[in-house]
């Protein structure tokens, strides 16, 4: 094949670029490099914008990019350069989107228990406070934790809706809102604690 015997010239790089993807694929299994990155350069962005679309998470979709192109790079010897490449892609793809799908799922339920958690906890304290303390205590809090905690409490909205209304991602919305009863509770055991002296 000329693209082989090519590719230590100066025209090898030019040649990877106009090589066919199986071609390429083929190279990459016998661990040239600069095969992969043409590749890599090919499909990344398709790979990334079809990942954004389906899951509406800049974030999420550059990790899954990142599993894609790994899972891509460990089963490269399973690929048969005789097959079509990007069917073979997106196959890899269409499997972890599948796989986030499903994490997301049970991560929603797991969130939804700890929510329920936190919830039960939140509420053994509050009634116990003068009002004026709980909102004296809110006011402590650094102001994205405050308003997750109202909306989620005050407002019951799900991490979903606080995500929009702060403009965050569900999983940061979560997470103020753990830290913020995390530091209501230390403001509430220093509170008890000195009432007791």
């Amino acid at each position: 094949m000329a693209l082989y015997s090519s590719i230590g010239s100066a025209d090898g790089v030019a040649d990877l670029y106009r090589a066919r993807d199986e071609d390429l694929m083929r190279l990459y299994q016998s661990d040239h490099e600069a095969a992969f990155l043409v590749l890599y350069k090919r499909y990344a962005g398709k790979v990334f914008g079809y990942l954004q679309h389906k899951v509406h998470d800049q974030e999420a979709a550059a990790d899954m990019c990142q599993i894609i192109f790994t899972k891509l790079h460990r089963s490269r010897f399973r690929y048969d350069p005789l097959q079509p490449f990007a069917p073979w892609l997106f196959t890899i793809v269409r499997h972890a989107l599948v796989d986030w799908k499903r994490s997301q799922r049970s991560q929603k339920h797991l969130f939804q228990n700890a929510a329920d958690l936190e919830l039960h906890t939140l509420s053994r304290w509050l009634p116990s406070q003068p009002m004026s303390m709980e909102w004296a205590d809110l006011g402590n809090l650094p102001a994205a934790q405050r308003e997750a905690l109202q909306l989620r409490y005050m407002e019951s909205l799900s991490f979903e809706d606080i995500a929009s209304r702060l403009e965050t991602t569900p999983s940061n919305a979560r997470q103020l809102v753990s830290r913020g009863i995390k530091k209501l509770r230390m403001l509430f055991s220093s509170t008890e604690s000195a009432d007791e002296k």
